[in-house]
C-alpha cells in the first residue's frame, strides 16, 4: 500500500508538467484578434439578434413597455463600432450620458452585408475612444452599447498578460478562463439585455438617467468606500437582504426587510453620511441595480417561459443553452450580494438594487408603473411595500 502512495505522488509532477504543457498549447490557438474586424460575424450576429428577439418576446414581462420600445444596438470590437436594429438615416457618432460629450463620426452601411433583413452600419474607431459599456444617445434615440464576445474575451486575455508575470503568462489557459469570466452566449444575451434596459430608461426618463450618471461623476472619488465603519454597515444591509432574497415566506421577508431598513438608516447616522451621498447610493441603485435586476430576470423569462423559442441563427450556436443554466446563475449571483460590501466601487449598488428590486416583486405587485419616472428611490417603495 505504501508503495502505492509512493507512486501516485511521484505522478503528480509529471501530471504538473502534461498541464502546463496543454495550457501552454491551447494559448497558440487563442485569438489575438477578432475573426473579423470590419464587419461582425455570423455568430456575432446571431448573439445580437437572440437579444433583440428575447426582448420583443418576454421584455413586456420583464418590465412594462420594455418590449415594445425601439432600442438599436451598438456594439464595437477593436477598431470598429456598428450599428444595428436602426431605422432611418443615423446621425453623426454617439453622445455620452454621464458628460455629454459628442464621440465618433459618420456611420456608414456595411458593403455586402445586412442584419435582419436590412442594413446594418459601421465606422473606425479613433485612438481609444469607443461607446463603452452602457448606452450612448445618436441623435434623439438611445442604444445601448457594449463589445462583442469574442473581443470581449481576446481583451480580457489581453489584460491579464499585461498583469502577470512574464513567466506566468504562457502557462494560464486563457481560453478557458475567459470562458469562466465571460461566459457563454446565455450569459452575453443577458448582459447586453441589462445595456439595452439602460437605452430604455434614456427613452422612459432621459432627465433621471443623466442625474444617475451626474451624480456618479462628481461624487464617485469622494464616497468613503474604504471607511471600515461603512464596510462595516454595508455588509450587515447586504447580509438582511440576502437572507430576505432566500426567505421562504412573507411574514419572514416582510421582517428581514425591515431590518435591512433600520440598519441602512443607522449605517448612515453612525457614519454621518453627507445627504449628497445617500443620495449618490439611492441614485445608483437606481440606475444600476435595476438593470442588473432586468438582466437576470429576461434570462429567468428565457428559461421559464414555456412558449419561448430563441432566435433559430442563436439556437444553432455551440455556447447557447437556451437559458437552462439560470438557477446556477442566480444561486451565484445571490451568493455574490454579500461580497459586494468591500468593493472599491459601485458594484455594491448593482447587487443591493437588485436584490431590492427582486423583493419588490415579492411585496409590492405592481411597483414597477412609476418607478422609471416617479423619483421614488427602491428603499422608499420597500418602506411603503412593508408597511401596507
Amino acid at each position: 500500500m505504501k508503495r502505492k502512495w509512493v507512486r501516485y505522488l511521484l505522478l503528480i509532477p509529471a501530471l504538473l508538467v502534461v498541464l502546463v504543457v496543454l495550457s501552454a498549447a491551447s494559448n497558440v490557438f487563442f485569438p489575438r484578434s477578432s475573426k473579423l474586424v470590419d464587419r461582425l460575424s455570423a455568430e456575432e450576429k446571431a448573439r445580437a439578434a437572440e437579444v433583440i428577439h428575447l426582448r420583443q418576446e418576454l421584455g413586456n414581462e420583464v418590465w412594462p413597455g420594455f418590449g415594445d420600445a425601439a432600442i438599436p444596438l451598438v456594439l464595437y470590437n477593436e477598431a470598429y463600432a456598428f450599428l444595428l436594429n436602426y431605422e432611418g438615416e443615423p446621425p453623426i457618432g454617439w453622445a455620452l450620458p454621464r458628460s455629454g460629450e459628442q464621440q465618433g463620426t459618420a456611420w456608414e452601411p456595411v458593403p455586402g452585408e445586412e442584419f435582419l433583413g436590412g442594413p446594418y452600419y459601421r465606422q473606425r474607431l479613433v485612438g481609444d475612444v469607443t461607446p463603452q459599456a452602457f448606452c450612448v444617445r445618436l441623435g434623439d434615440q438611445w442604444a445601448a452599447s457594449m463589445t462583442t464576445y469574442e473581443w470581449s474575451r481576446v481583451r480580457l486575455a489581453q489584460l491579464m498578460k499585461e498583469e502577470l508575470p512574464s513567466w506566468l503568462s504562457p502557462v494560464v489557459p486563457f481560453f478557458l478562463v475567459t470562458r469562466l469570466y465571460i461566459g457563454d452566449t446565455d450569459k452575453y444575451v443577458s448582459a447586453l439585455t441589462h445595456e439595452s434596459f439602460h437605452a430604455f430608461v434614456g427613452l422612459e426618463s432621459e432627465r433621471r438617467l443623466i442625474q444617475a450618471e451626474e451624480a456618479a461623476r462628481r461624487l464617485e472619488e469622494s464616497y468613503p468606500w474604504e471607511d471600515e465603519a461603512n464596510i462595516a454597515g454595508w455588509q450587515t444591509e447586504l447580509e438582511l437582504l440576502t437572507r430576505a432574497v432566500r426567505a421562504s415566506s412573507r411574514e419572514e421577508t416582510v421582517d428581514l426587510v425591515g431590518q435591512f431598513l433600520t440598519a441602512r438608516a443607522e449605517r448612515r447616522e453612525n457614519n454621518r453620511l453627507a445627504t449628497r451621498l445617500m443620495d449618490y447610493e439611492q441614485r445608483r441603485e437606481w440606475l444600476e441595480g435595476l438593470a442588473k435586476y432586468v438582466e437576470l430576470e429576461a434570462w429567468r423569462q428565457g428559461a421559464t417561459a414555456p412558449d419561448y423559442s430563441a432566435h433559430p441563427a442563436a439556437a444553432e450556436l455551440s455556447d447557447f443553452h437556451g437559458y437552462e443554466g439560470f438557477e446556477t446563475a442566480w444561486a451565484r449571483e445571490v451568493d455574490q450580494i454579500t461580497r459586494t460590501a468591500e468593493d472599491s466601487g459601485d458594484t455594491r449598488f448593482y447587487y443591493s438594487g437588485m436584490a431590492q428590486a427582486t423583493l419588490l416583486d415579492r411585496l409590492m405587485p405592481g411597483w414597477k408603473e412609476g418607478a422609471l419616472t416617479g423619483g421614488t428611490t427602491l428603499e422608499g417603495l420597500l418602506a411603503a411595500a412593508i408597511d401596507a
